[in-house]
């Protein structure tokens, strides 16, 4: 698999999306979805720029992300876009999403020391 089929699939998993439904969003067939990630080598197919940029649009990815050029996922990785997906959550989203900044938090501590 290449850079961009691991991360594409990545992606993929990260939205808890099977092929089948990913594509659909994507509006592609499943089948050209299957070769972007390169599920088989032997028909493994290049992901188009165009579809690129539409997958970054769409979910906020870097495309130096998405062609392994660079380790930051997402695009806008700033305190205030941070805010803006706090506020758009659930009380129960952002609870768990307190708990895990602690655990996050806990664990560079522990690192430190």
């Amino acid at each position: 698999m290449t850079v961009v089929g691991n991360r594409l699939r990545y992606l993929r998993e990260l939205l808890n999306l099977t092929q089948e439904e990913f594509a659909k969003k994507l509006q592609i067939s499943s089948s050209s979805l299957k070769r972007y990630e390169g599920s088989n080598q032997s028909e493994a197919r290049e992901l188009p720029l165009d579809l690129a940029l539409k997958i970054a649009v769409e979910y906020g990815i870097s495309l130096d992300w998405l062609t392994g050029v660079s380790d930051n996922m997402y695009r806008n990785q700033t305190p205030s876009k941070l805010a803006e997906i706090f506020n758009s959550l659930t009380e129960d989203q952002k609870k768990e999403l307190f708990s895990y900044a602690m655990y996050l938090k806990n664990k560079g501590e522990n690192m430190n020391e």
